[in-house]
């Protein structure tokens, strides 16, 4: 899944994109819809930085912490969840 990927090395992604990637990297891994491929992007994508792997990490902590929202199980991809999320990362980073 290309749209997951680092767009390139000469242009690093910015702390919210890589939060943002990490995101839809979680959400897509918890969908029940992931192939080998997709897992091996998602290997890759960790690969790339020790940035990428600790995005992940903090997306995965509030997410946790979220109770997955309440056992209603994983959002969509295009689930207006994603940017509350995003929001509840960015508050929890400035304390």
């Amino acid at each position: 899944m290309a749209r997951y990927e680092h767009r390139n090395a000469a242009t690093p992604a910015t702390e919210t994109q890589l939060r943002d990637q990490a995101l839809r990297w979680l959400v897509r891994l918890t969908s029940g819809h992931v192939s080998a491929t997709d897992a091996n992007a998602f290997r890759r994508w960790c690969a790339l930085s020790e940035e990428h792997r600790r995005a992940f990490a903090l997306v995965k902590r509030v997410w946790d912490a979220l109770g997955q929202f309440g056992g209603q199980g994983a959002p969509s991809e295009s689930s207006n969840i994603i940017p509350i999320i995003s929001r509840r990362i960015k508050n929890s980073r400035k304390t």
